[in-house]
């Protein structure tokens, strides 16, 4: 390989003997320093969503009761119980949609993409378990990969309604779906 600037950089003998020499050597250990480290790197691997293997199977219940004022009344009331959805459960999401598969209103983590994949499917779900009972399916509670899918039916009015979704770390219990329940209907009803 030619020391000169201008010639070429394409000198393959001499790049194939550069590599010959760093291939034959053998790494030296390098010793531990007592220095400390800037940072800490963690495993992508281990890194886990959602609640801890343990606390997954207990049933969540409401951390804050609902904040019922003036504020919730009209379309920024739905933004309000929805957040208070999120701080209750501990939610990832939580969102509304009405009979056609729009979303009302979202909030949380999840991007809206997927919040709208998710609320569709849940209609279809909530189709799919009108077949298999008579009276027809109020509510369930769907495990997702680290995550629970809660997903509720609330009247909107006599021929209407409204399907909400609450995407938490872990099932939520039976009192808190009812109390989950309760806050939407009496917020349909102002609708």
């Amino acid at each position: 390989m030619s020391n000169d600037p201008r010639g070429s950089s394409y000198d393959l003998g001499g790049a194939g003997a550069i590599a010959g020499r760093l291939t034959k050597r053998a790494p030296k250990p390098r010793a531990a320093s007592n220095e400390p480290s800037g940072f800490v790197r963690f495993s992508l691997d281990r890194l886990r969503m959602g609640a801890p293997v343990a606390a997954a199977s207990e049933p969540a219940e409401a951390t804050e009761p609902v904040p019922w004022s003036p504020e919730m009344m009209g379309s920024p009331g739905w933004a309000k119980l929805l957040d208070w959805c999120i701080d209750a459960y501990d939610a990832d999401a939580a969102f509304v949609v009405d009979a056609r598969g729009l979303i009302v209103g979202s909030r949380g983590l999840l991007p809206q993409e997927e919040i709208d994949e998710i609320g569709a499917r849940l209609l279809i779900a909530f189709e799919q378990a009108d077949h298999m009972s008579p009276g027809g399916s109020q509510s369930m509670s769907i495990e997702r990969d680290k995550t629970w899918l809660l997903g509720l039916r609330v009247a909107l009015n006599e021929t209407e309604r409204l399907t909400v979704g609450v995407v938490t770390p872990r099932p939520i219990s039976a009192a808190a779906r009812k109390q989950v329940e309760e806050a939407f209907t009496r917020k349909a009803r102002d609708f």
